[in-house]
């Protein structure tokens, strides 16, 4: 694609913010965090074919990048009071354009996390020895790292114990387990919690679609949640 081609479809996407709960008791809690959604104006869902495109090159990357630069910008002239969690998959990684764009928000470092999302790059052998430097440069930075979907793709046990010391947040899903009856997955959930409380991390239940799960949860002492329940998320 040409310049003004990738242009016009980064100009068809837009962003979402899903709020991150802390949940204090049953009728407690306060957002402490967003993370940023991608969306296509199309259909308002995740446009996985053309972000795969657009991430699949330098230029394009950048010319995406550049999209979330504005958007960072403007979320914290807006939102004050509540820090930003932006995915970045491990193929952006290997562009000169992500490093930019990171020295770029720079400045707001001390509010921003770094979710590093679950999908393997092209050359996934070269770039799981790179993986290691990228989060050490990113801590270096200033930034705050979290793994998203531990326990889906490249994000195993195996993957998060080995970087464990170099994140601040991993961030558990239920929906690719949606498939299995809610007491099976709450005993990963529940190995999760140990895991996180031995290692000083905080951990983030992802897809919280109503309330008795967001109180069983709380009750276990998964206090981060995220989900449907607690909002589909923002346009500012």
């Amino acid at each position: 694609m040409t310049s003004i081609a990738i242009k016009e479809k980064v100009a068809g996407l837009y962003f979402v913010f899903q709020p991150i709960i802390r949940t204090m008791c049953a009728k407690s809690q306060h957002i402490c965090s967003y993370e940023v959604l991608l969306r296509s104006k199309d259909d308002a869902r995740f446009p996985f074919d053309l972000f795969m495109d657009l991430i699949s090159n330098e230029t394009s990357n950048e010319i995406l990048l550049d999209e979330y630069k504005e958007m960072v910008y403007d979320f914290m002239k807006c939102r004050t009071d509540v820090d930003l969690s932006i995915n970045l998959h491990h193929q952006q990684l290997s562009y000169g354009s992500t490093w930019e764009f990171l020295k770029a928000i720079q400045t707001h470092s001390d509010r921003i996390t770094i979710e590093f999302t679950e999908m393997p790059p092209d050359n996934y052998v070269l770039n799981t020895y790179s993986t290691r430097q990228w989060m050490q440069d990113i801590n270096a930075l200033g930034f705050k790292i979290a793994l998203d979907d531990i326990d889906s793709g490249l994000n195993s046990l195996q993957f998060v114990m080995e970087h464990i010391d170099l994140v601040t947040i991993i961030k558990f899903s239920l929906l690719p387990f949606r498939m299995m009856e809610r007491p099976l997955i709450l005993h990963f959930v529940e190995r999760w919690i140990k895991i996180s409380n031995c290692y000083d991390v905080s951990l983030v239940i992802e897809a919280v679609e109503d309330a008795q799960l967001a109180h069983e949860l709380h009750e276990m002492g998964a206090v981060y949640q995220q989900g449907y329940y607690w909002g589909r998320g923002i346009v500012l």
